[in-house]
């Protein structure tokens, strides 16, 4: 089933353990493209 999320993108917020990285893995196994952004990350704009 590999390739089933080609073309799709997903941002995954606390990506970085836990059930946001098995998210990441599981997309990335299935083709998606994952953009990772870790909990706390300073909003853009913020200061």
């Amino acid at each position: 089933m590999s390739g089933e999320l080609s073309g799709r993108t997903f941002l995954i917020t606390g990506a970085n353990t836990g059930i946001g990285l098995a998210t990441a893995r599981a997309l990335a196994m299935r083709g998606g493209r994952v953009s990772r952004l870790p909990v706390g990350a300073e909003r853009p704009g913020s200061g």
